[in-house]
């Protein structure tokens, strides 16, 4: 008799979540137990809490099982969106919603995710039971995913708010940020249109290259020229500027969730860019808006009601059905997109296609071409013919196939087609060739490199053991989406070795009771720090590259969860380590999905074994090189070529033979 028990979504509060792990030996009476950690949780807290005999129990780390299946899921997912595609004229604003663009980073996706690794192991391992622990949505998926196997089931704890009460809350929330959207576009657009009738506006540049980007996220300022600098395409502008007029398309208020950036922090970044350097020319997204538009977008009653009657016959027809089961109480925030994104999403396209045609660009670069964000702005240009080139502005395997290629691929040929990019510009042949795997046509795909990399080729030195000793300082970067976990990791490790910790660049320094550092200088002048005593040095306001960073701290290692920053560590020849997340179970482009982690860059999930990890490159400067070495061979095969080459090429990317088409097919 065995019984699988998954362990999901624990407790806010750290007291219940130990007294939920304690019950666990109370439900399972002492049969074999195969415990799926699907948490964060580490491994010794789960097993130090756990009241079973210890050889009864089987751990199965949730994040390693699924490298081996994520193939399979993705295709699931891949199969299952097709479908609905090919029944687009019963789903209309389908290509604006959520469930088009696959992002895995909100709750539905990653649920399905959890799901699926649910029922493979249910499939796989046969267990006389199962005992779920957690909350949320997923409870009401158990029953169904069971009986389809008539395996006995426990849901702990007891799930006494029904669904239709988590459906209240998601209308609750849907309602609150479209009510949020509209007022903020709303002020927003009086504010602009006031602004100007006092100040005024510069030339639009007419017939000149575009950059679409998000301000003031993922920008930064050049130390010495004070200028504002695109961190997805860096040089791209200056070279645009050789030949034609290059500007930025900028959007102040958009980000990457279904709710539009506050009003006072737009209000505040537009001040600030309208002060900033005069060599980049900026044109504002949200300045094309208009009354009507928004009007229009925010309340299309007849689309909100085909919408909720297109959703109701595919539940009839089952197309909500997925491993097996109907999934639909995992899609209450997407079953309300026309109260959420898909308002937002319209008006953005809105917004494009009039800039568009009063710009008439010659084309635009698009880094973030595969959110919904950045296929509404490839929309808004398309209605004006004009050519839109996709840039990869990451190489994480959780952006590049599950909500990029997958979901991209399966609208080739349809009328969302319009919403893909001319090209898409990869950064090496290993990303084309997974594109390419996911029959994504290779004449939409040309492989340019990462101008966002920009390094001195000439600063480059082989390493060896005289150049790498003495390294003490560990880089820690935070990101999105498991930020409490890496933070107190961070501290843990802090006590063995000086840790330089750095917040995600899109949001605000986590609050975490250590004094921030403010300048490079006041860091310098900590005596502590200067001795290279064990500390934690919160850097997130110091003003300095990634380049510079390595340079000026020569760091001993990197450690990142799910940051494209580890590309960057692994060329400026600073060992990376990777820490697991069962939470966000994503792959990683450094890992052999064959044969599991390299073993010269490995990924870890105990805090104890980092430390291990650290202490031997601290103490075997032969082992520190040989990492060095091998990041570096895997940097070459990830990236083709970088910085200045890579913006060359792209600035001068052609068009030949793939001009945009809304029945090209793959």
């Amino acid at each position: 008799m065995t019984t699988l028990v998954v362990l999901d979504n624990p407790a806010n509060s750290s007291q219940r979540t130990i007294s939920y792990i304690k019950t666990i030996g109370k439900k399972t009476q002492s049969q074999q137990i195969i415990l799926l950690n699907l948490t964060d949780l580490s491994e010794d807290f789960v097993l130090q809490h756990l009241t079973s005999d210890p050889s009864l129990v089987t751990y199965v780390n949730g994040f390693e099982l699924y490298t081996k299946i994520d193939e399979q899921f993705i295709e699931i997912i891949k199969t299952w969106l097709e479908t609905l595609v090919q029944n687009n004229p019963r789903i209309p604003l389908l290509e604006y919603s959520r469930l088009s663009e696959q992002n895995f980073s909100i709750t539905p996706f990653q649920n399905l995710k959890r799901l699926h690794l649910i029922s493979y192991v249910i499939n796989e391992y046969a267990p006389s039971s199962v005992l779920y622990i957690g909350t949320g949505a997923i409870c009401d998926c158990i029953q169904p995913l069971c009986q389809q196997t008539s395996t006995p089931y426990v849901i702990h704890p007891p799930q006494y708010i029904r669904p239709w009460f988590r459906f209240i809350n998601s209308i609750y929330k849907a309602l609150l940020i479209t009510s949020h959207n509209l007022f903020t576009e709303l002020i927003f657009l009086i504010y602009i249109r006031a602004l100007r009738y006092f100040r005024r506006q510069e030339a639009s540049p007419n017939k000149g290259v575009g950059i679409y980007a998000i301000y003031p996220t993922n920008w930064r300022i050049n130390n010495n020229t004070q200028r504002h600098q695109y961190r997805y395409s860096y040089n791209l502008v200056d070279h645009i500027n050789r030949n034609t007029n290059g500007y930025y398309f900028i959007s102040l208020l958009r980000q990457n969730s279904d709710a539009l950036r506050p009003i006072y922090r737009g209000i505040r970044s537009l001040h600030k860019l309208l002060v900033s350097d005069s060599e980049n020319t900026y044109v504002l997204l949200e300045e094309y808006g208009s009354l009507s538009g928004l009007i229009r977008s925010y309340f299309d009653c007849k689309g909100t009601i085909n919408w909720f009657r297109s959703w109701a016959r595919a539940k009839r027809s089952k197309y909500w059905q997925c491993f097996g089961i109907c999934v639909e109480p995992l899609l209450n925030d997407i079953s309300l997109s026309p109260f959420r994104e898909i308002p937002k999403n319209v008006y953005t396209e809105f917004c494009s296609q009039n800039a568009a045609r009063l710009i008439q660009p010659q084309r635009i670069y698009i880094p973030i071409f595969e959110l919904l964000e950045g296929r509404a702005i490839t929309a808004g240009h398309h209605t004006a013919n004009v050519d839109v080139i996709g840039v990869q502005h990451a190489i994480m395997y959780n952006l590049q196939i599950p909500r990029a290629i997958s979901s991209m691929s399966c609208m080739l040929g349809t009328s969302y087609s319009n919403q893909l990019p001319d090209i898409i510009a990869v950064e090496g042949n290993e990303t084309k060739r997974i594109y390419s795997s996911y029959n994504f046509p290779d004449s939409k795909i040309q492989v340019v490199g990462a101008p966002r990399l920009q390094f001195d080729q000439d600063n480059f030195i082989s390493p060896t053991e005289t150049t790498v000793v003495g390294r003490r300082n560990v880089l820690i970067f935070d990101d999105l989406y498991a930020s409490g976990s890496v933070l107190t990791m961070s501290k843990i490790i802090s006590t063995s070795a000086p840790v330089l910790f750095r917040s995600h660049p899109s949001r605000h320094p986590v609050k975490h009771g250590h004094t921030l550092i403010r300048t490079a200088e006041e860091l310098d002048n900590l005596p502590d720090f200067h001795n290279c005593v064990n500390g934690f040095y919160d850097i997130s306001l110091i003003n300095l590259s990634i380049s510079e960073l390595v340079d000026k701290y020569r760091p001993l290692a990197s450690i990142c969860r799910m940051s494209t920053v580890s590309i960057e560590m692994l060329k400026l020849g600073v060992p990376v380590i990777l820490i697991g997340s069962n939470q966000y179970p994503m792959l990683y482009p450094m890992l052999d999905k064959i044969v599991g982690p390299l073993p010269d860059i490995p990924i870890l999930f105990k805090t104890s074994e980092i430390i291990e990890e650290l202490e031997t490159l601290k103490s075997s400067t032969d082992y520190q090189v040989s990492r060095i070495v091998a990041g570096r061979n895997k940097f070459s095969v990830l990236i083709d070529r970088l910085g200045e080459d890579a913006c060359q090429l792209l600035s001068t990317i052609t068009l030949a033979n793939n001009s945009y088409s809304n029945t090209d097919s793959s």
